[in-house]
């Protein structure tokens, strides 16, 4: 398999390899586990993440379980230092805490064809850009690409 190419300094990509999945093409319903990640370095500090925090972001192998029903999720994301479950549906407003910034967060789930976009706004500090993460199968993989704009607070 090809790597993705990189898409810009304020990227960051996720490949997660699957070992449990619907053969739904848009259900991510299955147990995934981090196989590599790109520019997750660039990625952080963009979004204003210090550097420990950077370098134990790095160091992490994150689990992540998904439950999909129709429009309906349950992501529990898994690693050494957090454990983070959300629920939400597609295009209703949810409230989680990023465990990373440790921010209150806004966000809201969208389709784009086949590709799950959730968009994250801060609460407390609204001057900050948003987050925008987009998950796609691709080769019996999710592909998570993460953005923001540069300079975060």
């Amino acid at each position: 398999m090809r790597d993705i190419v990189y898409v810009g300094q304020e990227s960051g990509h996720w490949r997660f390899f699957h070992w449990s999945m619907s053969n739904t093409p848009v259900d991510f319903s299955g147990c995934w586990i981090l196989d590599r990640n790109e520019n997750l370095e660039e990625f952080l500090k963009a979004s204003g993440i210090g550097l420990v925090k950077r370098k134990m972001a790095s160091k992490t192998s994150p689990k992540m379980e998904i439950v999909q029903s129709g429009n309906d999720f349950q992501v529990i994301t898994k690693t050494v230092i957090v454990t983070q479950e959300i629920k939400f549906t597609i295009n209703v407003e949810f409230m989680n805490t990023n465990p990373i910034l440790g921010k209150e967060m806004k966000n809201v789930a969208t389709w784009d064809s086949d590709k799950l976009v959730i968009t994250s706004f801060s609460v407390s500090d609204p001057d900050d850009p948003p987050f925008k993460v987009t998950r796609e199968l691709v080769n019996g993989e999710i592909l998570q690409v993460s953005t923001t704009r540069k300079n975060r607070k």
